[in-house]
């Protein structure tokens, strides 16, 4: 009996660290579930006219593995989330500076496997992502030498949908603030350079995975890209991706599970003749990961149209 009751004890212990151990390694990929929110793309920084409206579409398709934590895959399981979005701005004048209120919309589904990751995280969500809105400000706007400086802040407010009885969600049921900076500075003739820094803070979630309080620290993260312009209506681009910080605490106890994440992307750009359309086909996939799920394959679509 006393074999048998250590035994069952010793099982729900290792059950019970599974969980917390995919709970933790799940939060810390929250941002992934949202990417097509916060992403910059080659040239998303250039300013366009005043008085101008663009519109922008995107479709989003990713695979993630894991989870890990602290550098080795615990669970070999699979996150595939499907991401379409919706983005209004436009561009004015406040004084000399440009700016650029803009508002996102999106729709998104994702789905876990195997069983195992099923039974700890729930088996799929799908839904209206969290509602986000923003502007953008022009600090140097200098079309002619193609130069820009810009600063962005924007807000998520918690509006998407939620499932408080499972861990994977669409919305976050949280306000998250962004803070953001680009910078985009030519190399040459055929050259550009896209520099885009990003610190993100998260509010509190106190309806997280059955009544728990979920509580994460700011994220900090660094995306770069060079652009190739083949010829005036089709270019190349190779970026990368650093994202640090974003730890999580959960009823009040620390997780110790930074993002600590880095990969790299490939895309091509195509504005069409009017130079009012364009389409951005771009692959990108985690290079490491220490906390969370690694993006195995990602395949991004985006169509921009200004009016």
């Amino acid at each position: 009996m006393q074999g048998e009751f250590s035994l069952r004890n010793a099982k729900m212990l290792y059950m019970r660290n599974v969980t917390r151990l995919t709970i933790s390694a799940l939060l810390a990929t929250a941002p992934c579930a949202h990417a097509a929110l916060n992403d910059v793309f080659p040239a998303d920084y250039a300013a366009n006219p005043e008085g101008t409206t663009t519109a922008k579409f995107f479709l989003f398709d990713r695979y993630l593995e894991g989870p890990y934590k602290q550098g080795a895959k615990k669970i070999d399981g699979e996150l595939h989330n499907t991401t379409a979005a919706l983005q209004f701005t436009h561009f004015a004048k406040l004084g000399n500076y440009t700016v650029a209120p803009l508002a996102v919309i999106s729709w998104g589904n994702s789905e876990t496997s195997p069983a195992s990751l099923n039974k700890s995280m729930g088996k799929s969500a799908s839904g209206f992502g969290d509602l986000r809105m923003g502007a953008t400000l022009w600090l140097y706007n200098n079309p002619q030498l193609k130069k820009y400086v810009a600063v962005t802040a924007h807000v998520l407010a918690p509006t998407g949908s939620y499932d408080p009885n499972q861990i994977i969600n669409i919305g976050e049921n949280r306000w998250r603030y962004v803070l953001g900076a680009g910078w985009i500075k030519p190399l040459g003739k055929s050259l550009h350079l896209n520099i885009a820094p990003e610190i993100a803070f998260y509010g509190k979630n106190d309806q997280f995975n059955h009544g728990h309080t979920l509580e994460q620290s700011h994220s900090y993260s660094l995306t770069g890209s060079i652009g190739y312009r083949m010829r005036p209506t089709f270019y190349l681009s190779i970026g990368g991706q650093i994202n640090r910080g974003g730890e999580t605490r959960l009823d009040g106890v620390d997780q110790n599970n930074p993002i600590n994440s880095s990969g790299y992307s490939l895309g091509v750009v195509y504005f069409q003749p009017d130079k009012k359309n364009q389409w951005i086909l771009r692959y990108a996939h985690g290079t490491n990961i220490e906390n969370g799920f690694l993006l195995q394959d990602e395949i991004a679509l985006r169509y921009a149209t200004a009016f």
